[in-house]
């Protein structure tokens, strides 16, 4: 990741869009749990997205975000790595930004 913001340039990123996105940790809650979510804000760029790859597909886009969908087939702890690849107006360069999902079946 370092080597990543150390290639980002002020100028390389124009975002005329925000949104809140709420991530939580679970959407069912028991009486007496507490429901937790980490809330971001996401800055994206209506006039060209970024590609998002996982596995050896690329996500389709919708509203802004890579939607994802995975089957639960087998029990058991499931780690997936992925990549979100931008490219820059009118340049060659890509930025590679890697993502990593961690999840349980039970």
């Amino acid at each position: 990741m370092t080597k990543t913001y150390n290639d980002i340039e002020k100028d390389w990123y124009k975002f005329n869009d925000l949104k809140a996105v709420v991530v939580p940790e679970k959407t069912d809650i028991l009486v007496g749990e507490t429901y937790h979510a980490k809330i971001y804000i996401a800055a994206s760029d209506t006039t060209r997205w970024p590609v998002i790859r996982f596995k050896d597909d690329y996500l389709p886009i919708e509203d802004g975000y890579g939607m994802l969908n995975i089957k639960g087939t087998a029990k058991g702890l499931k780690k997936y790595n992925g990549i979100i690849e931008w490219r820059l107006d009118g340049q060659s360069k890509t930025i590679s930004l890697p993502y990593e999902i961690i999840y349980t079946v039970k």
